[in-house]
């Protein structure tokens, strides 16, 4: 993400998670109350992929640290400048057809 988007985060109050600037999709605007506040996107694929490369975890050892030490740090409703977390794409968690048959 551009400097001057980050700064524009910062300038807001906006949490941001340390070391995963270039994980960050975006910005957008919540609403709390009768105030829009910008905040910013990450995505999780992105921020699990640089655990691993960075911290030679697997993919479970990455998930876990992300959940653990990212995902469940106090963002409530009370905290509204705190970011949204989504991933990229939902194909992994499309289930694909398969060719079995169901027996009862």
């Amino acid at each position: 993400m551009k400097k001057e988007r980050i700064e524009e985060l910062e300038e807001n109050k906006c949490v941001l998670v340390v070391g995963f600037d270039d994980c960050i999709l975006g910005i957008t605007e919540t609403t709390f109350g009768e105030k829009a506040t910008k905040v910013a996107i990450y995505d999780v694929d992105d921020i699990i992929a640089k655990l691993m490369m960075d911290n030679d975890y697997t993919i479970d050892e990455a998930e876990n640290f992300f959940e653990y030490n990212i995902l469940s740090q106090g963002y409530t409703e009370q905290t509204p400048h705190n970011p949204i977390f989504m991933h990229k794409t939902i194909d992994r968690y499309i289930t694909q057809p398969t060719n079995e048959k169901k027996t009862n």
